[in-house]
């Protein structure tokens, strides 16, 4: 059977609405293991997202615009998303070959999770271990 973006993405997400202040994703990040934040609507709709990259290349921005710019103003509009049953494999390749740094996950128009490169590397570390487990130590020369 085929493992699905369902059985490893994360649902605990912090999110963000397009209102918010550039100031509120810079908190988020800097006190949580995040470099990506969803943005979502009042009906947990996406409707962009905004990364490390973003706040970092928007540093630029006086001090007082960069803390009350809104999210929605430097975030990247409608992401490419995939579905909760979309394989493992697939969604890998799709980081891989784009580049993404993460792939939100939607069900019937909703927000229902996130992958990253680091969920796909936990994937691997478990079948790497499940395989020292299967294949026998090689024997030594007698």
């Amino acid at each position: 059977m085929t493992m699905q973006v369902d059985e490893i993405m994360n649902t605990e997400l912090f999110t963000l609405g397009p209102d918010a202040q550039l100031s509120n994703a810079k908190q988020l990040m800097s006190e949580h293991p995040i470099r990506h934040i969803p943005i979502i609507d009042a009906d947990q709709r996406l409707l962009g997202i905004i990364s490390q990259r973003d706040v970092l290349k928007h540093g630029g921005m006086d001090a007082n615009e960069q803390d009350t710019a809104a999210v929605s103003s430097i975030m990247t509009d409608h992401p490419y998303t995939i579905s909760p049953k979309t394989g493992v494999v697939q969604a890998a390749r799709l980081l891989k070959r784009q580049r993404f740094g993460c792939l939100p996950v939607v069900d019937n128009g909703k927000l229902v999770g996130m992958v990253t490169g680091s969920d796909f590397v936990e994937v691997a570390i478990q079948l790497m271990t499940m395989a020292e487990d299967v294949v026998p130590d090689p024997i030594d020369e007698l």
